[in-house]
């Protein structure tokens, strides 16, 4: 299991979330009806780890995946065009 999320994306949440360093961010799968990903989205919020979860450290954010979307997860790269100002989510699961 691993993921990335660049610089860009990192500064992305952390100003739009007014995140501090040492916050958690939750990223996991929901389903947001039909389109080119089968209808899963990739859902981002402020909660906190519990045991099992997968946790990786970017720009001082902790963004941790719970088992249950580790498939949907897995290999994913984010990242934000800042000149469109636009999320980018790689998902080589849905490929």
């Amino acid at each position: 299991m691993t993921f990335s999320v660049t610089d860009s994306a990192a500064r992305f949440y952390k100003h739009e979330m007014d995140l501090k360093n040492g916050d958690c961010l939750r990223l996991f799968c929901r389903y947001a009806g039909s389109g080119a990903e089968g209808g899963f989205k990739l859902g981002v919020m402020a909660d906190h780890p519990e045991d099992g979860d997968f946790i990786q450290q970017f720009n001082g954010i902790n963004y941790f995946v719970r088992p249950g979307d580790q498939w949907f997860i897995d290999q994913m790269k984010l990242d934000y065009d800042e000149s469109n100002q636009d999320v980018i989510c790689e998902l080589p699961s849905m490929v």
